[in-house]
Formats: C-alpha cells, sequence, structure tokens
C-alpha cells in the first residue's frame, strides 16, 4: 500500500509524467549536446567495439546519431532534415554484426561473458511488382538441365522446350528477402502482389474477406432469396453452419451475430416450422427433375437431383460380374450353363458435372486469390547488389502454381492453335482429387465414399483451411450392395461370389464411377477447347481444366492404378519387385525407380484387354492361370481404366503420374507406427521396469506451441490407445530423450541413430517450402534411412526375443473369439464360459513393406508437384468431418442422399452470404473467443510487431518487498562479474554478490547508456547506477509474452512464452558470429515491464522498458552433439554464480525453445541451492536436449536452411549427407526369376511368421477404438492388414485429428 500511495502522489504532484512520453522543454537542448560529444568518441571505435544497448547506433555522414526505435526516444539531430525515417511497417533492423548487451557464460566452464548476437527481425513480405520490361532467356531455361534426372524420375517429360521456344520471361521485382518470380508470359494480373501482412500470418481463423464493401440496401432484399428477410436468413445460416454440434462457439455465434443483430426480429420467423420452410426454399433455387430430363446430358435410367449448373446428379451404375461359366472352345464342344457375365446395377451412385462445378468455383469470391499464370520462385543468394545473370539463385519448391509440372502443361497449352475467332487467355484450372471410405456412424456399419476436388489455382494457405471452403463434393461413390450375393447366386444355381469375384467387381464400380466422371462428353470438350469463363477477377479467360493429382492411401491408390494389392510389383509408380523393396536408398533402388516408373502404355493397355477377354468372353472366373499370364509380370488387373479410357489417347495423360505420395498414412500411420510398435517389444522384451520408465519419462514432457507438441500427462504411451496420426508425430519428435539408455549398448547407439534419421527424414519431407538444397538433404536422409532400417533389422533385432504386446495378445483373443463365435452360430451351436487367454505369440520386424520403399518417392514427387503439405490426405480427412455432420444431422436413413441436399443448402448459403458482403452488410462472420482467465490477456495478433505483452499495470510488485520477503533465495544474489574466476573474496571469506536491484540496473544501463564495451562484461558503479530511477520502485508483472518472428518460407507465426509453464518458458537468441553454437537458451522466470527515468541524460520523463527475467544454460562441455552427428544438442543451467541469472531485452529473443529433460542424468541440487526457480520441487534436470524437430521451423534454423531466415545473417547448410558414416550392413542377394537383384525371401529382412490369409477385421470396442489392428511391418500378414482396410468392416477413427496450420 504504500508503494501504491507513493505512486500515487508523485503522480498528483506532477514529478514523474507516466501518461506522455514526450521530453521536458529544456531536454532536447541537453540531449542534443550529450549526443554530439558522444558521436566524436563512439565513431571512432564503433567498429572494434560492442556497445551495451539494445538499440544500435547509425551514425550518418555528418556524425550525428539517431536511436531507430522512435516509440521510446525523441530524435534529436543538428540537422532536423536528415532526421531518420521511422518505418511503420515493423520492428527497426539492424546489422547482422551488431550484438546485443546482456553478456550470459553458455558454457559450464569459466569463461568470459559476450553479449548474444544482434537479432535482425525482419517482416514476411509477398511479390513485388513486375520489372518494367522482360528480360532475356531467363533462369528458368536454365534450370533445365539441371532438373532433367528429378523429372525422369517421375516419369513426366521435362519442360526441354523452354530454351528452344521461350525467348523472354518476366521477372518481380526482389522483396527484402532476395526472393523473386519469374513468369513464362507476361500475367494479366497477380492475386498476391501487395497482400497485407495478415494475408502472410499464420493465425488459424483470420481469413479475410475481400468483400467490395457497397451500402445497397435496397438490393438486399433480392440478394437473400428466397428467404424473405434478414431474420430467416440468419437463422438458417447459423443452423446450417453449427454442424449439428451445440456448443460454446455455436451458442455465442447464435447470441452474437443472430439475436444481437440490428436487422434481427423475432416476429419475422416463420414460427414452428422455420427450418422446414427454409430448406424447402434453398432447394427450390435448383431446377425440377423433368427440366434436368430436357437437358439430354443426364445418361439413361438416371435421376437428376438438382441441377443449378453444377447440380448433383442421382444415378445407377451398370456393371458386368463375370460368372465363371466357360464358353464354347474352338472345336464345339461346350459345357455352357449361361452367359460369361451377367449385368448388374448398382444404385446410389452421386456426381456433380465437373464442368459445372469448375465454372462455380471460377466465379466465386475464393477465386479472387487464384493463380492463373505459372512462376517459377528464385532467392538470390548470396544477397548483393548484383542483378547480373551469373548471380547464383536458389529455386524456391511450394505451390502447385509455381511447379514443374503446371510449367509443363502451361507449354503444351500455349503450342495449341487458337480456338477460330478467339483471343482470349488461356489458363489451366488444375483439378486435384481426394477420395477415401469412411465411416460416418461411430457404432455400425453406415460409410460414405466421397470424391472431393480442390483448385491448385488456390495458394495451400487457403485451400487446406476448412473455414475457407474450398473443397467442392464432386461425387458420392456406392459400394456393392447386400444384395448382391442373392443375385448372384440366382444366376449361379446357389453357388455365391468367390472373394476374387468381389475384388474385381469393386475394382469395375470404382472405374465405372470415374467414368461418368471424366468421361462426361461436357468434360472432354472443356478438356479439347477450354471452356469460357468470366472469372471473379473480372477478366474472361478460356479455362482448360488439367488434372494433376489424386491424394488417396494406398488401398485407394491400387484401385485408381488398377493394379493389385500388394502383388509381386506393389508399388502403383514403379516396377519394384516385393523382394526388392529393402534396397531403399541403394543405387540400385534409385535405377528401378527410374528405369522402370510405371507408365500407361498401348502394351499395358493391350494386356488388360487380352486378360478381359478371357473373363468376360472365354468366361473364366477372375484371377484364373490364363489371364494371369498376361497381368502377373507387372502385377495389373483386370479393369479398364477410366482415366486412361478417357484422355490418354488425345490428350498424352499419363494417370500414373498423378499419384502422388501420402506423408500420414505411409510415414506416420506406417514406417514410424511400425518401428515404434516394434521399440515397444523390444522394452517389454528387457522387462517391466523399462516399460515404466519410458512411460514415466513420456508423462513428464509437457506442451509446446499452439498444439504443436500436446501433453503427454494423461498417456500410457506404450498402449498407443486412440492414437491419430499427429500423436504418432508427437511421439517421434520426444522420443529420443525417452529412450536413451533403456537398452543396453551397443543397441543405445542403434535405436538412437534410427530414431534421430526417422525424425530428420520426417521433418525435410513435411516443409511447406523447399529449396534445391534442402531436397538433396532429403535424398541423403532417405539413404541414411534406408542404411539405418537395414542395420535394425540385421544387429539389433536378433538380439531381442519380441512377442506380442498385451494389447496386441488381447486384440488377436477377441479376433479369434469373434471367429469362432460366428462359426458356431453357423452351425447352429452356441458357446458359453469364458473367452480363452492365449499366450503372446514371437513378433519380428520386417523391411518387405510397401510404405518403406515409397519413401524413396518423395523427392522426384516434391520437384514435380511441389511440397507435400500441398496433396496431403490429411486436406481430405478434414473434410470428412463435414459429411460426418451431414450424417449427424439426418435421420438416419438414405444418408447420402440427404448429404448431398445438404451440400447444396450449405453451398447456396455460402453463395448468398458472400452477395450479402458485398453489400457491407457483416453476415456469417465467426465469433469471437472470450478469454475467462485471471491473467491479463494479451493484446490481440499484431504481427509487425517482434513481440507483444499486455498494457495492464494490474499485478505489480515492489522490488525491495520482492527481495526483502525472500531472503533465502539465491536466485536474488549474483556473483558480480570475475568474483569466481578471480576467487575474490571479502575478509569474512564470503564471495561478493551483487543484488537483483544492481544487476536490474546494470542491464538498464547498458541498453540506455550507449557505453563502449571492450569484450569483457564490465559493471556499473554506484553512482551511475543511482542515474537510474525505477519509478516507485515498481515492476509490473505480465503471465505470458507472444514472440513474433519470420518462419523459414516467408510466414509470420508466433510462440508465447508462458513462465508458469516450464516447457514453454524456454526461448533461443542468437550467438555472436565468434560462436561455435548458433544459438543460446534460457528460461523466463519472470516477465516484467517497468517505468525507468535516467537523470544523467537529462530527460526527466519516464519511459517504458521491458525485460526478461532469466536464467541461463549451457552447452555441456564434454558433450558435441548436432545434426551432423545425428545426436540432439545437450545443455544445461549455468551453475549458480556467474552468468547464472541475467535479464535479457524481448528485442533480442528469436522465438521458443523446445527443451526435453536429459531422463537418464535425473535431477540435481548442485547447479542451485534451494529455491523457489528449481525445475521440480526435487531440483533441477542436470541436463537438457534442444529438440530441433519440434516443427518445420525449428528445423530450418538448425539445417542452416531457409528463404526467410536470412535476418540471422550468414547462411550456412548442415552436412546431412556427411552424417552418413555407418557401414551398409551385409544383405544376401539372389536372383529374381527375371534376372534383377533381389532379396532372399527367407533372409532376415523378412521378419513375417505364419500368415493367416483370412484374417478379418476386429470389432470395434465400445468406445469404437480398434485397438487390435495390425500394423506394418509387425510380422502379421500384409495382405491381411490391407484387406481390413478395404473391406466394408470398421475402421479405426482418428479421435482428435486437426491439420497442422504451424511450421
Amino acid at each position: 500500500m504504500l508503494a501504491r500511495e507513493e505512486m500515487e502522489r508523485d503522480q498528483r504532484s506532477g514529478q514523474v509524467d507516466l501518461a506522455s512520453n514526450a521530453p521536458l522543454r529544456d531536454s532536447e537542448v541537453l540531449l542534443a549536446m550529450l549526443f554530439s560529444k558522444m558521436a566524436v568518441v563512439l565513431t571512432s571505435t564503433f567498429q572494434k567495439t560492442q556497445h551495451r544497448t539494445q538499440y544500435p547506433l547509425e551514425i550518418s555522414e555528418n556524425r550525428h546519431i539517431s536511436i531507430p526505435d522512435s516509440s521510446h526516444w525523441q530524435i534529436i539531430s543538428s540537422d532536423p532534415s536528415e532526421l531518420p525515417t521511422h518505418q511503420a511497417e515493423g520492428p527497426s533492423t539492424h546489422d547482422s554484426d551488431q550484438v546485443s548487451i546482456r553478456p550470459p557464460r553458455l558454457r559450464r566452464a569459466v569463461a568470459s561473458q559476450r553479449h548474444p548476437g544482434r537479432y535482425q527481425d525482419l517482416l514476411p513480405e509477398g511479390p513485388l511488382a513486375l520489372s518494367s520490361a522482360a528480360v532475356g532467356l531467363g533462369r528458368a531455361s536454365l534450370q533445365t538441365d539441371s532438373n532433367q534426372t528429378a523429372n525422369t524420375e517421375t516419369g513426366a517429360n521435362p519442360p526441354a522446350s523452354l530454351s528452344q521456344n521461350q525467348e523472354e520471361v518476366y521477372r518481380t521485382l526482389r522483396n527484402n528477402f532476395s526472393v523473386f518470380r519469374e513468369y513464362l508470359q507476361k500475367p494479366l494480373r497477380i492475386p498476391d502482389e501487395d497482400a497485407p501482412l495478415e494475408t502472410l500470418s499464420i493465425d488459424p481463423g483470420s481469413l479475410n474477406s475481400n468483400s467490395d464493401k457497397k451500402t445497397l440496401d435496397q438490393k438486399l432484399a433480392n440478394t437473400i432469396k428466397p428467404f424473405e428477410n434478414m431474420s430467416t436468413y440468419r437463422i438458417g445460416h447459423w443452423f446450417h453452419s453449427c454442424a449439428g454440434k451445440l456448443g460454446r462457439r455455436s451458442l455465442a455465434d447464435l447470441i452474437n451475430h443472430v439475436i444481437k443483430a440490428d436487422d434481427f426480429s423475432a416476429d419475422d420467423l416463420p414460427g414452428a416450422q422455420t427450418m422446414e420452410k427454409l430448406n424447402a426454399a434453398l432447394d427450390k433455387l435448383d431446377k425440377p427433375e423433368h427440366e434436368a430430363q430436357e437437358t439430354g446430358n443426364v445418361p439413361n435410367g438416371a435421376e437428376r437431383v438438382s441441377v443449378n449448373g453444377d447440380g448433383w446428379v442421382e444415378e445407377s451404375v451398370r456393371i458386368e460380374i463375370p460368372t465363371g461359366v466357360k464358353q464354347p472352345n474352338k472345336s464345339g464342344s461346350t459345357n455352357n450353363q449361361g452367359p460369361p457375365s451377367v449385368p448388374f446395377d448398382v444404385p446410389g451412385s452421386f456426381r456433380r458435372p465437373l464442368v459445372g462445378v469448375i465454372k462455380s468455383a471460377f466465379q466465386s469470391d475464393l477465386a479472387r486469390d487464384f493463380h492463373y499464370e505459372p512462376f517459377r520462385l528464385f532467392q538470390a543468394r548470396p544477397v548483393s547488389e548484383c542483378r547480373g545473370s551469373d548471380e547464383p539463385l536458389l529455386r524456391l519448391h511450394d505451390e502447385l502454381y509455381s511447379s514443374d509440372a503446371w510449367i509443363t502443361e502451361q507449354q503444351k497449352l500455349d503450342q495449341l492453335p487458337p480456338e477460330p475467332g478467339c483471343n482470349l487467355p488461356k489458363a489451366i484450372a488444375a483439378l486435384m482429387f481426394w477420395s477415401d471410405a469412411t465411416h460416418v456412424s461411430q457404432f455400425g456399419q453406415s460409410k460414405m465414399w466421397p470424391v472431393y476436388l480442390f483448385f491448385g489455382n488456390l495458394s495451400k494457405w487457403l485451400r487446406c483451411k476448412p473455414h475457407a471452403k474450398a473443397c467442392q463434393h464432386v461425387a458420392h461413390i456406392p459400394s456393392l450392395p447386400e444384395n448382391f450375393q442373392d443375385f448372384f447366386r440366382s444366376h449361379m444355381g446357389g453357388k455365391s461370389a468367390s472373394p476374387e469375384t468381389l475384388r474385381h467387381c469393386k475394382r469395375d464400380l470404382f472405374q465405372a464411377v470415374w467414368g461418368r466422371l471424366v468421361q462426361d462428353p461436357e468434360f472432354l470438350e472443356a478438356y479439347r477447347h477450354g471452356v469460357v469463363i468470366k472469372c471473379a477477377d473480372g477478366i474472361t479467360r478460356r479455362i482448360y481444366p488439367r488434372i494433376f493429382t489424386y491424394s488417396a492411401d494406398y488401398p485407394e491408390k491400387v484401385l485408381v492404378a488398377t493394379i493389385r494389392d500388394l502383388g509381386e510389383c506393389p508399388c502403383p509408380l514403379c516396377l519394384v519387385k516385393l523382394g526388392q523393396i529393402p534396397l531403399l536408398g541403394q543405387a540400385s533402388d534409385t535405377c528401378i525407380r527410374t528405369n522402370k516408373a510405371r507408365a500407361d502404355t498401348s502394351e499395358r493397355i493391350a494386356n488388360v484387354e487380352i486378360a478381359r477377354k478371357i473373363i468376360y468372353t472365354n468366361g473364366y472366373a477372375p484371377g484364373n492361370d490364363r489371364s494371369e499370364v498376361f497381368l502377373k509380370s507387372e502385377s495389373l488387373v483386370a479393369t479398364e481404366n477410366a482415366f486412361s479410357k478417357a484422355l490418354r489417347e488425345e490428350f498424352d495423360f499419363d494417370y500414373f503420374k498423378m499419384l502422388v505420395v501420402d506423408l500420414m498414412h505411409e510415414f506416420e500411420l506406417g514406417v514410424w507406427k511400425a518401428v515404434f510398435t516394434h521399440l515397444v517389444r523390444m522394452l517389454y522384451a528387457v522387462g517391466s521396469n523399462a516399460i515404466a520408465e519410458f512411460n514415466s519419462r513420456f508423462r513428464s514432457i509437457g506442451n509446446f506451441g499452439r498444439a504443436t507438441i500436446r501433453s503427454f500427462a494423461s498417456m500410457t504411451v506404450t498402449d498407443m490407445k486412440n492414437w491419430a496420426a499427429r500423436t504418432f508425430e508427437d511421439c517421434l519428435q520426444c522420443c529420443i530423450p525417452c529412450l536413451e539408455d533403456l537398452f543396453p549398448e551397443p543397441f543405445n547407439t542403434h535405436v538412437l541413430r534410427l530414431i534421430h534419421t526417422l525424425a530428420l527424414w520426417h521433418g525435410l519431407a513435411k516443409l511447406r517450402q523447399h529449396t534445391d538444397a534442402t531436397l538433396d538433404q532429403l535424398s541423403a536422409a532417405t539413404r541414411m534411412l534406408g542404411k539405418e532400417l537395414r542395420s535394425f533389422v540385421s544387429e539389433v533385432c536378433p538380439s531381442f526375443d519380441t512377442t506380442e504386446t498385451p494389447k496386441e495378445r488381447s486384440a488377436r483373443d477377441r479376433r479369434e473369439a469373434a471367429q469362432t463365435a460366428k462359426s458356431t452360430r453357423t452351425a447352429g451351436a452356441t458357446q458359453k464360459g469364458k473367452a480363452k487367454t492365449s499366450s503372446a505369440l514371437p513378433k519380428t520386424f520386417s523391411l518387405r513393406t510397401i510404405k518403406i520403399h515409397l519413401l524413396g518417392h518423395y523427392v522426384p514427387t516434391i520437384r514435380w508437384f511441389g511440397t507435400t503439405d500441398s496433396y496431403s490426405t490429411q486436406i481430405g480427412e478434414l473434410e470428412h468431418r463435414v459429411v460426418k455432420s451431414y450424417y449427424r444431422r439426418g435421420n438416419k436413413k438414405d444418408y447420402v442422399r440427404l448429404a448431398t441436399r445438404m451440400q447444396r443448402r450449405n453451398q447456396h448459403l455460402d453463395r448468398i452470404t458472400e452477395d450479402i458482403g458485398r453489400l457491407g452488410v457483416p453476415a456469417g462472420r465467426k465469433s469471437s473467443t472470450i478469454d475467462r482467465k485471471d491473467s491479463t490477456p494479451l493484446p490481440p495478433f499484431s504481427p509487425k510487431e517482434h513481440h507483444q505483452i499486455a498494457h495492464s499495470r494490474k499485478k505489480w510488485v515492489h522490488i525491495g518487498q520482492l527481495v526483502g520477503d525472500n531472503p533465502a533465495e539465491p536466485a536474488f544474489e549474483v556473483c558480480t562479474p570475475g568474483a569466481i574466476s578471480t576467487r575474490n573474496r571479502t575478509p569474512d571469506n564470503t564471495v561478493q554478490t551483487q543484488s537483483f536491484i544492481e544487476t536490474l540496473k546494470d542491464h538498464i544501463l547498458g541498453r540506455l547508456a550507449q557505453r563502449a564495451f571492450d569484450g569483457e562484461e564490465g559493471s556499473f558503479s554506484d553512482e551511475e547506477r543511482d542515474h537510474v530511477i525505477i519509478v516507485n520502485n515498481l515492476l509490473y508483472e505480465h503471465s505470458k509474452i507472444r514472440i513474433n518472428y519470420t518462419t523459414y518460407n516467408i510466414q509470420r507465426d508466433y510462440d508465447i512464452i508462458n513462465p508458469s509453464i516450464p516447457s514453454r518458458s524456454f526461448i533461443m537468441v542468437k550467438t555472436p558470429d565468434t560462436e561455435k553454437t548458433r544459438f543460446w537458451y534460457a528460461r523466463v522466470l519472470r516477465i516484467y515491464h517497468l517505468q525507468v527515468v535516467h537523470r544523467s541524460s537529462g530527460v526527466a520523463t519516464a519511459q517504458t522498458m521491458e525485460v526478461l527475467w532469466i536464467r541461463w544454460l549451457g552447452e555441456d562441455p564434454e558433450y558435441t552433439g548436432g545434426l551432423t552427428r545425428r545426436r540432439l544438442e545437450r545443455v544445461g543451467y549455468v551453475p549458480d554464480g556467474d552468468g547464472a541469472f541475467g535479464f535479457v531485452d524481448p528485442a533480442l529473443v528469436i522465438r521458443g525453445a523446445h527443451l526435453i529433460p536429459a531422463f537418464t542424468f535425473g535431477k540435481t541440487l548442485d547447479l542451485l541451492p534451494k529455491s523457489n526457480y528449481w525445475d521440480t520441487e526435487d531440483g533441477d534436470w542436470v541436463n537438457y536436449y534442444v529438440n530441433p524437430f519440434v516443427d518445420r521451423d525449428m528445423l530450418s534454423r538448425f539445417l542452416g536452411t531457409g528463404a526467410g531466415h536470412v535476418a540471422l545473417g550468414t547462411q550456412w547448410e548442415a552436412d546431412i549427407a556427411g552424417a552418413d558414416t555407418i557401414p551398409e550392413p551385409p544383405l544376401p542377394q539372389v536372383l529374381d526369376s527375371d534376372g534383377d537383384k533381389g532379396i532372399e525371401p527367407q533372409s532376415i529382412l523378412d521378419g513375417s511368421e505364419e500368415e493367416d490369409d483370412d484374417e478379418e477385421a476386429e470389432e470395434e470396442d465400445e468406445d469404437g477404438d480398434s485397438d487390435g489392428d495390425p500394423v506394418m511391418g509387425s510380422g502379421w500378414n500384409d495382405d491381411a492388414v490391407w484387406e481390413e482396410y478395404d473391406s466394408d468392416g470398421p475402421e479405426e477413427e482418428d479421435p482428435i485429428f486437426e491439420y497442422d496450420y504451424g511450421n
């Protein structure tokens, strides 16, 4: 109370001006004199000294000194015309060779203290305008030769015509990051030119509308039709937007955007039948069925549910069912008992005409951000003023419209003859398809099989966000109906269809549905001649649809590729043999991918036609030996491919090239899940103590970032209960410290090196922006990963007697019990008693899985199509939430038809909302979240600022009270510089100490006094400290601080530092260039701001200063880590004494750091006497490991790559290839039947034991989780695994699945 009264008294008396930063009248003269004298001294020593200030001095030719941060100081100059201009775009930027003021010693050994490096925070910047004129033959043509190999690996034709036909290119000006675009033709419009900073910020839910604000209220009535008034529109929009879930957010939407809206009136609602009338009105927007039949575009027997250019078509799809009845042979003898096939109509197929979908999408508001002209993206490295053609340029790979695939298609399009009488610009509609069957009910067998369409013209930063509503639902694929077997038996004398016949019919049905989509005459006409559309940007273009990618998991890919599921050649991209899969990363493996890439050749088509003739003309059943002669060598199936039939002959379309990699299913839920599962088996083999310790370590890892790493505190990691793909990802990123020393040597080293390589490969493969350098690093990581997996199988696994985990054993028991019960019911008997519990079966790890092989296709796919996040299956998984919400809101009967109707209603509402937005009426906005916490909330996210803390003074502490109430707290007493190293002692033999207040004032003086620094941390005198007045001795404390930073891919992101959460309290700062390490680390103990008056400066006005009270960590002198050594960097707290605690200017913080305790070293009491600032109640962790894999941006910082990291100074690249130092493990090789080298089937690489070909899907538990799903590489029959996923049985549901928007 005394401190508060003193502060209020000083404010009333006018002694301290806290409300204004304006200096006193005479202070300008004093400050100008001070700066004039200091300039003469500092200029001569400026280049060789380090200044104790957060503001580096800028010295002009007239020796005027200015401080860039004008928010704290008023700039004084003898010549006002030469005052520096304050940049409103963001924080001031400074030279990278200047250093900061606080000198922590970050080594355990005694050493001189030095300043952290000056961190330069550059704000993201989009593309600039085009250069004034075209330039000569550009970099695009020069890059052709370097990319020749990469394009050959994908099987696509390299853009060799660039050097022949393209004489000029158009380049944009270079932005602050020296990044520019190179167009092959002059773009009519650059959609993201001069984009605001908010659009380059990773802030979920902040989609900005581009609506034109007009006050045309008289048009509102026509805009909202068929709604009678705004009240009915608002209640209808809310009902269809809440997705059938009523929660806090939907309630807030109802209150804020419906009830509280100025134009809402309850009297305007129709009454109890409001929703029925609204839905009926929306349905009337589509044409009636009789008008649809008159259009002539509906196949015979099809029912048009709705037609509005892109409405739904409901129809039956006819397939031919092979009967297996042999037909008469050439000699005339016959055993004919029926036809070789019978037609069967499968009902319930829904589709939307693709041309109508394209027209609708290109005219929507979202299309204002569409890109129509492809370009290549470059960064000039190193940055220099030279603009010559010899300057080294680095190619950047990210979006589809900046990929070689699009550029090649655009060149083909430009070479087509112009349409008669048409001079409109030609542009591509980039079609990106996605499909997957999903269960829509938590219990039961209800499922849907949607097909989604995304347009690659839209940036992935919008396309991947569900709130952008960029996904187009274009089809629902039906399953074989329940009466299929009855129909087959009626034509086959009571004989049921074989499993091979069922698989054959399912493949034919899938291709028949796609045939209706891509073989539509209207679509083929548009593919051939284009379709004229007045696009949303007001420019009329001739749009040509082109198919680029198809994203799906492996079972879906084999359906699209029309190949055998896990056959002898299981890869949909190349003709690798099953026995050659373990050769991942070797030169022979690369040759197979390059020289034996799959292609849609006339030979393939001829073999399929012959096989189908044997089945459908000669009457042989699917899978017969005669047809297998033509199919087995390439694992083909006797099914015609719809894409090949529609597009190959005329458009030279190769459907194999549209199949892209799937990181989520192939790695996170594939390779890594298999490796992790086997590591758990090995821990069980070690002993139960190892399992308990492993789980305990994981529970000690806290969360980090915005759901980047979620807490494991409530998990039993070894059970993997209800784990989604993102949980396996989090586990991989944090696994190394948890597994350390749980296995004996040398196996511990092998395992840690394997996990490090897996994490490195995963981080590189998931980058949102690649360069040629990072792709080379990914290639090197792939080679290392293949070698590590082979070493793991041959040198580690045989030493452990691994069996089923308890979870696997109980799952197998449930499957066997279900199979027994099913057989018993069939026999008419009943079984009573408790289910038997079997003993654990042996388990081994296998490398012969297709998902391991597919890892080698990532580099060529990224080079051709762009980064993996652009076509990730995660995007489609998020869209599954939409169709599942339709199911929840329906009556659970005929739910597919209801889903199509709900989708159309939502689409109509979105269009109405867009039109209302153009009139300037608020509609459809997302509700804001309310912070109900007691702590002071952070201000709204402002990407222009480097850091943000609350402006509140609600929580304050008096410095004297803080120190006085904690007399025994060692953190408030810091040894003076040099006290430990010189062992200076007072007469009573005690170490000289410096108080918390003195240390704080030294920090303040270092930031304000511009004191010359000669390399050692000097201390200020008591007289100098007396000139620093902390107003009322009050520190204003804050619970958290937001650190904004520019990511590697030139986006703006942020970390929130919270001292109360240990895992979120670590920060990283840049080290001077003289240091070996790039970053220093510290734990933030408190966040303060304070009012300071510096009397010696002559300025009596108080200014605000923000400080972080931190505890420094230093590198372990007895350990060397790093990516090139394939070991995590290890740090630990600086021991109590010199440099243990200190203060840091928040402007020096790069971002938050993720540090994981080194559990194997335990805790200690030796680093700091008993303190309130220990890590835990029983002491500090001895060491921490720095996690470079926590997100993409962090990995790029440790790799020394990233276009957005130029602010960190001199760029360097980690030598990933040089880290590959282990010898290749010997592999026994034999010749396959075709003469190719392969792996001995019975070698140790084949871990499969007895295989059960009749493995069935396990029934779900009561919580909907399928505990016993076999894992790839687990020793289960992989064919049985895919049979489960491909069946109509229960599918494992990811309970928590969110797309990762972070970096």
